[in-house]
């Protein structure tokens, strides 16, 4: 198991993150979190570039989570 750490979410981005979670199966916010998080280092690390439409789909995904 890895280094716990403390994340503090507004109530609004919480109830999102526990929304998407639902909504595609994850067992919990931490997990579906942890999910989003190894996908986009896993992305950067591998030097994969995006598109013009994947990267309005991020945007869009980002913005609905409260980050934009």
């Amino acid at each position: 198991m890895g280094k716990q750490i403390l994340i503090n979410f507004s109530e609004e981005l919480l109830k999102k993150l526990k929304e998407k979670a639902d909504e595609l199966g994850f067992n919990s916010i931490e997990e579906y979190v942890l999910f989003v998080l190894e996908q986009v280092t896993s992305d950067a690390e591998k030097g994969k570039g995006i598109n013009k439409e994947e990267r309005e789909i991020q945007e869009k995904k980002l913005r609905d989570l409260g980050y934009l």
